[in-house]
């Protein structure tokens, strides 16, 4: 027996319903299969949330939000795993079909505006009033029904019907064992999950092989099956949903809302064990993504949280290995990267830069990470460690108020010369002097929220690190429209010239790009006409004498570069700079050399 249609959708889960809704309304004849006793699938067993970038419900809140900015969310969060031209259409047709479900279906749905959904930067979640994925069901079937369109539980499709390469319509178990031919226009099929399929989980997912699954028990990946021996291509198969809140071995499952809500995941001895605001399917992610093969190594001293977390914290996470060396400077670490077969390092971007010229001594191929952190990263080293070692810097800012790096940037999401994006789980913006939020391109303090921060105890510098819930870190940004950070400067090491604000770091950057800089501090000293000018402290690379040939062409170098107002108006060439422990530059101290600099000058004057 045969019955032709235009559309067959296979799976009555929230897709399939939505997708049989969406063709019958289009005017084509439209029947829906299922082979569980009940429609529904895991969107039954979720909140039936619906993220959705820019639609009219988010206007009305006064949220503004855009499918570019949506893209950017769901790429950060999959930490660039995902397809962006499926993401960039799902974004696109977000809104749209958010409406579609509500004002056409009949979907009892609102806007949820009392928290965020992980990883999402504003709020875009769009879900049923009672946060049940079943009453999303329950509207989808009521929509079915009124429309007349059949639909058919109990009814396995066993196979496709394919002739002369094209899927022509279906096989379908029948009550009395055999099987029958749905001839279709169209097949869609909406059965690809297949988290319930040992084997194929095996397969593509190993490193979840034999963990418990709590979903749908249908969700056995008929469509993959199907499709591969069709000779479709697969992609992005490694994806999966991790659900990190199923209580064991009773197997309930908790409602991730209840942590983003502010609630915490304890074991039976009421211990906390991880960090919830990663997200269920974050949950134990980062963006160093280390292995327990990995053999860490680096400078920073563990009592600083940058060595705290590089080289204790976070081998110890995942079972890695890490190297303790009593010194740790340039001339230190490149043998114990050899010598130790060191994969991920840890150091400043000074470290970085002074190692570039001793690298042909030593076999660093071990090495397949290398994160930067402790001062700002010049696009300069990042170009010349890349070039010579074909190794992309992850450049960090963290601080010690905050415990560790909460913007940064997988290899595959790093942007030359920007620090990066907020670490899942942390929110990061630019405001202004009275806290008020600066739009994307602006520049400001930085503020930083997440699951750690600042806590003075007694202390009055609480109030001032602390404003509004927000750690205000002493950085001045600015946030690009894709959510990227550009480091400007420290927020004391901005100088303002006759009216002008420049950041020190960015012409240091410009110097260091010429062939004669070996390193560089730039401060602003005082002036009786601007009331502060650009000064650079310049050591130079050995063959390159000082003198005022050298400056103009350094000077001339800068106005190149950057905007020409920002040159250094007064270069001075020193043997060494001074810097902390850990490599860092201390422009306080060139701050206080330009200051006393001033004051012997005028007392010669006099």
């Amino acid at each position: 027996m045969s019955t032709e249609l235009d559309v067959v959708v296979v799976g009555a889960g929230g897709c399939g319903l939505a997708a049989a809704i969406a063709a019958h309304d289009a005017g084509v004849s439209t029947a829906i299969l299922e082979k569980l006793d009940r429609p529904g699938g895991n969107s039954s067993l979720s909140t039936g949330s619906v993220p959705a970038a820019g639609s009219r419900f988010q206007r009305e809140a006064g949220i503004v939000d855009s499918a570019e900015r949506m893209e950017a969310d769901l790429l950060a969060i999959s930490g660039g795993t995902d397809e962006p031209e499926l993401v960039r259409r799902l974004s696109e047709v977000s809104a749209e079909t958010v409406e579609w479900l509500i004002d056409t279906v009949g979907a009892r749905m609102q806007l949820i505006t009392a928290y965020k959904h992980i990883g999402h930067t504003v709020q875009r979640l769009h879900a049923p009033i009672s946060r049940r994925g079943q009453d999303l069901v329950e509207d989808l079937l009521a929509a079915v029904e009124k429309r007349e369109i059949p639909l058919a539980v109990g009814n396995g499709v066993r196979d496709l019907i394919v002739d002369d390469g094209a899927v022509r319509g279906v096989l379908v178990e029948s009550a009395a064992g055999g099987t029958e031919r749905i001839l279709a226009g169209k097949v869609i099929l909406a059965v690809n999950g297949y988290a319930g399929n040992p084997d194929l989980v095996r397969r593509f997912c190993p490193e979840i092989a034999g963990a418990q699954y709590f979903g749908a028990r249908g969700s056995t990946g008929e469509a993959v099956l199907w499709g591969e021996r069709l000779g479709a291509g697969l992609s992005n198969m490694a994806a999966y949903q991790g659900y990190a809140a199923v209580a064991y071995p009773h197997g309930s499952l908790l409602s991730w809302t209840t942590i983003e809500k502010g609630g915490i995941l304890v074991d039976h001895r009421a211990r906390r064990f991880g960090d919830e605001s990663l997200g269920y399917s974050g949950y134990a992610r980062n963006v160093l993504r280390p292995e327990a093969s990995d053999r860490f190594i680096g400078s920073p001293p563990l009592a600083f949280t940058f060595g705290l977390g590089g080289i204790v914290l976070f081998p110890m996470y995942v079972g890695a290995s890490t190297v303790l060396l009593e010194k740790a400077g340039p001339d230190d670490l490149l043998p114990a990267i050899a010598q130790h077969k060191a994969t991920i390092c840890f150091t400043a971007p000074t470290a970085y830069r002074a190692m570039l010229s001793k690298l042909d001594g030593f076999d660093i191929s071990t090495l397949r990470k290398c994160v930067s952190a402790g001062e700002p990263l010049p696009k300069g080293t990042f170009e010349a460690w890349k070039d010579a070692t074909g190794i992309r810097l992850m450049d960090g800012i963290g601080a010690t108020e905050m415990l560790h790096i909460f913007i940064a940037a997988t290899e595959d999401e790093i942007r030359p010369g920007a620090t990066g994006r907020p670490v899942p789980g942390y929110e990061a913006k630019v405001v202004d002097e009275e806290g008020r939020d600066l739009p994307s391109g602006s520049v400001g303090r930085l503020a930083v929220r997440g699951p750690t921060g600042c806590r003075y105890l007694a202390d009055e510098r609480q109030g001032k690190y602390v404003q509004g819930g927000w750690n205000i870190t002493g950085d001045t940004y600015l946030m690009d429209e894709d959510g990227y950070f550009w480091y400007q400067a420290r927020s004391d090491d901005m100088i303002i010239s006759a009216g002008y604000n420049i950041a020190g770091p960015e012409v240091e950057a410009a110097l260091l790009t010429h062939p004669a800089v070996a390193e560089c501090g730039v401060v602003g000293a005082p002036d009786d006409g601007r009331g502060t000018v650009v000064k650079a402290y310049v050591v130079l690379r050995p063959g390159h004498a000082p003198g005022p040939e050298l400056t103009k062409v350094l000077q001339d170098h800068v106005k190149a570069e950057i905007a020409p107002y920002k040159y250094p108006r007064l270069i001075e060439f020193v043997e060494a700079l001074p810097r902390t422990q850990t490599g860092k530059l201390q422009r306080f101290e060139l701050r206080r050399i330009a200051q006393e600099s001033d004051a012997h000058e005028e007392a010669l004057s006099a």
